[in-house]
């Protein structure tokens, strides 16, 4: 059975699923909510974005800027408590077929994180 995709959720620290287990309890974007990359554009302005190709997207994470990105699209929706944005999920695409999938079912895939997290 083929995995449709890789879950990352940001709060204090990272917990990861899949290939991405090796980040977990380390910080994205250097720690930083204020860079203004994507997971500190969730935090800051609660709201979910979707990011098509991760790998160009200068706006999408600090591993970009370094050439090292490992994520080829992702999207990320705050996780909220009393309306605050706490945390953030991500749905990320590793591969290409995790990419097609994540972009041909991008608005299904977003209604759902949006019902399910209430966002």
């Amino acid at each position: 059975m083929t995995q449709l995709s890789e879950i990352q959720v940001i709060a204090q620290q990272v917990a990861e699923t899949g290939n991405l287990k090796s980040r977990i309890n380390t910080k994205e974007e250097g720690g930083v909510k204020e860079a203004g990359f994507v997971y500190g554009r969730v935090l800051t302005n609660n709201r979910e974005y979707v990011i098509e190709n991760a790998r160009i997207d200068l706006t999408y994470d600090l591993s970009v800027l370094k050439g090292e990105t490992e994520e080829i699209a992702e999207i990320c929706c705050p996780i909220r408590f009393q309306g605050r944005a706490i945390g953030v999920i991500g749905l990320i695409a590793l591969n290409k077929e995790q990419h097609l999938n994540l972009i041909e079912h991008q608005e299904q895939m977003l209604k759902f994180y949006i019902e399910w997290l209430n966002c």
